[in-house]
């Protein structure tokens, strides 16, 4: 027959106290055997518990009256029901109130008041730990994204100044460029000789017919020393 649910209880706290036989029912040799040798001399639930029981041993040792309550007056199971109305019923019947009156306290559900409170302390907790890691999920958010706009910031800047100092080099390379250029042109204006005229622009008529005509229109010029022809093609002849 299935355990009550008394019984249950009573097998299941570790303060019930307990008596085993002495004589070993099991089969010699068996695992069973040497664990029985090992607890048998225990006298509550919890110290046979330490001593090698399982709860197979305590279950099937209480229903085969190898283990009684020692301060239970609760029958064990037996193998046989006794008829209705009969003596072991009703000392039975009797017998069911007796172990929920002597572990009423140990046996006592919690309130639906201190469930709700255990539960209201469990989520205040939950939310304070939550807030925490949320702090420091922020904290840490906002620790990289300063560091990368540091970083950003510097390489703008170093990228600035490179430009800066590209473009000073650029300008200083220009001023040099234009100083020289100046220069050139100076000496060149300088090395330039204004008493030589060239005068072209006579096609395909021979050296001497272009420099008879360079002497005819610059007859009436005033310093005229000379018009010669260059022997160049097309013509060019040269006035001094």
């Amino acid at each position: 027959m299935p355990l009550s649910e008394e019984q249950n209880k009573l097998l299941k706290t570790s303060d019930t106290a307990i008596s085993f036989r002495s004589e070993n029912p099991k089969k010699p040799g068996s695992k069973a055997w040497e664990r029985f040798e090992k607890y048998k001399t225990a006298t509550t639930i919890g110290e046979a518990t330490n001593l090698g029981a399982q709860w197979q041993d305590i279950s099937a040792d209480f229903e085969k009256e190898f283990l009684t309550f020692a301060d239970v007056d609760m029958p064990v199971i037996s193998k046989r029901s006794a008829p209705e109305g009969s003596p072991d019923k009703e000392a039975k019947a009797r017998s069911r109130h007796k172990p929920a009156q002597a572990h009423e306290g140990a046996l006592s559900a919690p309130s639906n008041q201190d469930i709700a409170n255990t539960q209201l302390e469990m989520s205040a907790a939950t939310i304070s730990i939550l807030r925490t890691m949320m702090r420091e999920e922020l904290s840490e958010v906002e620790h990289r994204i300063s560091s990368k706009f540091d970083a950003s910031i510097a390489n703008l800047h170093a990228e600035l100044a490179a430009e800066k100092q590209a473009r000073t080099k650029l300008e200083e390379r220009i001023a040099r460029l234009e100083s020289n250029h100046d220069f050139h042109n100076k000496d060149a204006r300088e090395d330039v000789d204004k008493s030589i005229v060239v005068i072209g622009g006579f096609g395909e008529k021979p050296m001497e017919e272009a420099e008879a005509l360079s002497r005819e229109v610059l007859q009436d010029e005033r310093g005229l020393c000379d018009v010669t022809d260059t022997d160049t093609e097309p013509a060019l002849a040269l006035a001094r």
